[in-house]
């Protein structure tokens, strides 16, 4: 079950429009931004996370928000 927060956050995210070039998606896991949303018209999806979910100790990721490709 999730928290209310995240219900409330879901909630708003199908109801708005994404228009834009670029779409920083921050800690989404598997969870894509781009399907969560009422419609999703992007040219780029950088997504920052892990790539398999972490188990036990909380990771942590370092990046570099001018160019988030690159992981420090």
């Amino acid at each position: 079950m999730s928290s209310f927060t995240r219900q409330v956050l879901e909630n708003w995210l199908k109801t708005i429009d994404v228009n834009c070039d670029k779409v920083l998606d921050v800690g989404s896991s598997q969870l894509s931004i781009k399907n969560r949303t009422k419609s999703f018209n992007v040219k780029e999806l950088v997504g920052l996370d892990l790539e398999v979910p972490h188990v036990g100790e909380r990771a942590d990721i370092v990046c570099d928000l001018n160019n988030p490709i690159e992981f420090v």
